[in-house]
């Protein structure tokens, strides 16, 4: 993934954290925190499933789901030592 393309994923993420919206992605980053990832880790794990939401999109045609965006925010969680690749 281009750095541009990184950058852009990022500013979402601050976006969805400081506005709560939705309010599992805060709870998802601090969590991760809590568990040991830096802050820069943390948000491009949550970056990651904004890029794979998007390609969804963009491969199916579906809508925006929240759910199930929500749903791969949380599953984050049960998988942190995970690496991301970018």
């Amino acid at each position: 993934m281009n750095k541009q393309l990184l950058n852009e994923l990022l500013t979402a993420v601050n976006e969805q954290i400081t506005t709560e919206n939705p309010k599992e992605a805060k709870t998802v980053y601090e969590t991760l925190l809590t568990r040991g990832l830096d802050e820069k880790k943390a948000k491009e794990k949550i970056a990651k499933v904004i890029y794979q939401e998007s390609i969804n999109i963009m491969t199916t045609q579906e809508p925006f789901s929240r759910d199930r965006y929500v749903h791969n925010l949380l599953a984050l969680l049960d998988d942190v030592e995970a690496e991301i690749e970018f």
